[in-house]
């Protein structure tokens, strides 16, 4: 991205690395690492106090998609995927809550449980006013039918967990036409963690799977 005929990626990663090259390779055990850490943290506050607001925006964008970056380089999706299908959803069958692989990705199982062809339960996970599938965010999405329920569907979507990403874990009901909603649960990642917050979602059943 450019600002003003400066791309602000290179500006930045720029002065990061500048900030990093002067940290000799040894300069990484007790009080030095913690000097060294705050007087980085200190100039990148700096830096970013200095920044316009398109700047920020710009950014922001760019911390967002390294973070991206790093996640899909750092777990193997399809491992990832396996595995949440193996864990994520409880002996009912319905979804548990997301988490954070140490890779940093999010991953969100999803359920549809039917207890007849007019009713079910089922629990998703939403990002603002979309679906986790629809989500700009996702990474990859898988579903699978359950073969011994009718209509029954097990889901797994992964996003890049990019800090202050917001999610809602909506679950619901429909019984005779109609759908309502049970219960709604929040997080937020910050650094790497999921952190309760308030329900946030807008998300509706139109594009339920």
């Amino acid at each position: 991205m450019a600002v003003g005929g400066v791309g602000v990626g290179g500006r930045w990663r720029a002065r990061v690395a500048g900030m990093v090259g002067n940290v000799a390779p040894g300069d990484h055990d007790g009080a030095m690492t913690t000097g060294l850490g705050l007087q980085r943290s200190e100039e990148l506050a700096r830096l970013v106090a200095g920044l316009d607001r398109q700047e920020l925006s710009d950014l922001a964008t760019l911390v967002r998609d390294e973070q991206r970056r790093r996640a899909l380089a750092a777990e193997d999706l399809d491992a990832v995927v396996a595995d949440a299908f193996e864990r994520g959803f409880d002996g009912r069958g319905m979804a548990v809550d997301p988490w954070v692989t140490p890779g940093g990705l999010l991953v969100c199982p999803g359920s549809k449980i039917h207890r007849s062809k007019q009713a079910h339960r089922c629990r998703f996970v939403a990002v603002g006013d979309a679906w986790v599938w629809e989500a700009a965010e996702r990474v990859t999405d898988e579903l699978r039918r359950l073969p011994d329920r009718s209509d029954s569907i097990q889901t797994v979507t992964l996003l890049a967990a990019v800090d202050g990403l917001v999610v809602d874990v909506v679950t619901s009901k429909a019984s005779g036409g109609a759908h309502t909603r049970e219960s709604a649960v929040a997080f937020e990642v910050r650094a790497g963690e999921l952190e309760s917050v308030a329900p946030t979602s807008s998300a509706t059943s139109h594009g339920r799977r």
